[in-house]
């Protein structure tokens, strides 16, 4: 076992975690271990299923993210991946569908946004 004071996140802390099947997924880190160098979490879903997930693949859960329906996706409070699909999920669910140029220009700008921090 190697030294984990470097770890981001803690047991018991609220967190999105890249499931293998549901993508983004609300859960709670369980467990921090390490192996070969690198942290990895055991993240328990809201199921109680538990997934070992890298650190790469941990995002903080925001609070008001079960409600979040923001028009602009822009101005989510935390944007990620994680949010932003929760966001469009809840809006789905209310039938508010993104199909006006308005949305599609904000999903772009959001796209261009994320494609020119990653270069």
């Amino acid at each position: 076992m190697g030294k984990l004071e470097n770890a981001e996140w803690r047991v018991g802390d609220r967190v999105f975690f890249n499931h293998e099947t549901d993508a983004w997924t609300p859960g709670e880190v369980a467990e921090v271990t390490s192996q070969n160098k690198r942290i990895k979490y055991i993240c328990k879903s809201t199921n109680g299923t538990e997934h070992k997930i890298d650190e790469a693949d941990v995002f903080r859960l925001t609070e008001g993210w079960e409600t979040a329906k923001n028009d602009d996706l822009l101005d989510l409070h935390d944007l990620h991946e994680s949010t932003m699909l929760h966001c469009a999920k809840n809006r789905y669910m209310e039938d508010k569908i993104y199909v006006s140029s308005f949305y599609r220009c904000s999903l772009f700008r959001l796209l261009l946004m994320t494609q020119s921090c990653c270069l």
